[in-house]
C-alpha cells in the first residue's frame, strides 16, 4: 500500500490532450498519475500529435520515475497484438505507430493497470469483484496481481462480455480498462475508494465508493488528493 503524505494529482483521460503540461507545471513537486487513454482523439488532434504527446509524457515519467505513474487505457490496449480485436475510434492507418510509440515504455515497464494510494485505487474504469475473482486477484491486495497479469498474460484484458452481453462494457465481468460506472457501483471491489476515467462527464464526480475524472472533453478540471487523503476537483488556468 502506498501511504499518503505528499499531495497526489490525478489527471483524466487524454487522448491527444497536452492540456496535462500546464497541470503538472502547477504541482512540480506531487505526485501526478495519469489514468490512461493517451490515444483516439475526437478532437483536432491528427495522429501524429497523439504520438508525439505521448511521448513527451513518457519522457516526463522517465525523468520522474518515483513521482509519476502511468495507466493503461482501453483506446491504447487496443494497438497491442494482445488485443485481438480493434474498438471504437481505432485509428487503422496509424495503428503500427501508435503501436512503435507504445512498445518501448511497454518494454521498460512505464505502463500499470493499477496503482494505490492509501484508501484509493486508481485504474482506468475501475475493478470488480467479479472479475478480479475469475481471475485470481487477491480481493485485499489486488494492485501487484493486476499488473503482473497485464504484462504475464494481457488477454486477459480484452473486452469480455457478461451474460447480458451489454455492448458498452455495462457489466461486472468486464475488466479495470472497459467496466462502466453502473456496474462498478454495484461490484466495486470493497475496501478501496476507485479513482477512474473512460467514461466522460461533464464534471468530475465525487462518490463515497467512487471518483470519476474523464471531464478533459468539458472542463479544465483534474483531481486532487491532500496530504490528508481528501479528495478535491480542481480547475486549472
Amino acid at each position: 500500500m502506498n501511504n499518503l503524505g505528499n499531495t497526489i494529482v490525478v489527471i483524466g483521460d487524454i487522448h491527444g490532450r497536452s492540456l496535462w503540461k500546464i497541470i503538472v507545471q502547477q504541482h512540480p513537486a506531487d505526485e501526478i498519475v495519469f489514468v490512461g487513454d493517451y490515444f483516439d482523439s475526437k478532437e483536432d488532434f491528427t495522429a501524429h500529435k497523439q504520438i508525439l504527446n505521448f511521448i513527451e509524457i513518457v519522457a516526463f515519467k522517465k525523468a520522474n520515475p518515483e513521482r509519476v505513474t502511468l495507466l493503461f487505457g482501453n483506446h491504447d490496449f487496443h494497438y497491442l497484438p494482445a488485443a485481438g480485436e480493434r474498438y471504437s475510434g481505432h485509428q487503422y492507418f496509424f495503428a503500427a505507430d501508435i503501436y512503435e510509440a507504445l512498445k518501448p515504455a511497454l518494454d521498460e515497464k512505464l505502463l500499470n493497470i493499477c496503482v494505490q494510494k492509501g484508501k484509493y485505487l486508481v485504474s482506468h474504469a475501475g475493478l470488480t469483484q467479479t472479475w478480479c475473482s475469475q481471475n485470481n486477484i487477491p480481493l485485499n491486495n489486488p494492485v501487484e496481481a493486476v499488473n503482473q497479469l497485464f504484462y504475464h498474460n494481457p488477454k486477459a484484458f480484452r473486452f469480455s462480455s457478461g451474460e447480458l452481453d451489454e455492448p458498452t462494457g455495462d457489466e461486472p465481468e468486464q475488466g479495470p480498462l472497459w467496466v462502466r460506472p453502473d456496474s462498478l457501483s454495484k461490484d466495486y471491489l470493497r475496501g478501496f475508494v476507485h479513482v477512474v476515467g473512460h467514461t466522460q462527464g461533464p464534471d468530475i464526480t465525487i462518490l463515497p465508493h467512487a471518483i470519476f475524472t474523464d471531464v478533459l472533453a468539458f472542463t479544465p478540471k483534474y483531481l486532487e488528493i491532500s496530504e490528508k487523503g481528501e479528495a478535491i476537483a480542481r480547475r486549472f488556468a
